[in-house]
């Protein structure tokens, strides 16, 4: 079986910066808005690339390991997956108003949100 296709838009609030499909290893990325933090780096357009831009949204793997394993636990995630683990969080972050929204989702800022 192939690699799982990854599909998503980075949101900012409720508005759509950037549609990003990672089919196979092909990263390709259609940006909407003009905002900063809406956008997708340009040197991760490979699966590899877009792993280590979700593990920028996550728990990063040096946290303290009880505290690490404490939140893999509570995700029902076995093992340190950056995607497994911004799929549970959405890479929503107390920092920006960033996050994303899969395919298939039907989310809005209210739901995922951190702060106002």
């Amino acid at each position: 079986m192939g690699k799982r296709d990854i599909i998503f838009d980075i949101m900012i609030k409720d508005e759509i910066a950037a549609h990003v499909e990672c089919i196979d290893d092909k990263v390709t990325v259609k940006q909407i808005s003009e905002d900063i933090f809406g956008r997708y780096p340009a040197h991760r357009k490979t699966r590899e690339g877009l792993l280590g831009f979700f593990e920028g949204r996550c728990i990063p793997r040096t946290r303290d390991p009880a505290q690490l394993r404490q939140v893999l636990k509570e995700g029902n995630i076995p093992f340190y997956d950056p995607h497994a683990l911004v799929r549970k969080n959405h890479g929503a972050s107390t920092d920006d108003y960033t996050w994303f929204r899969f395919q298939g989702e039907d989310l809005t800022w209210n739901d995922v949100k951190l702060r106002d």
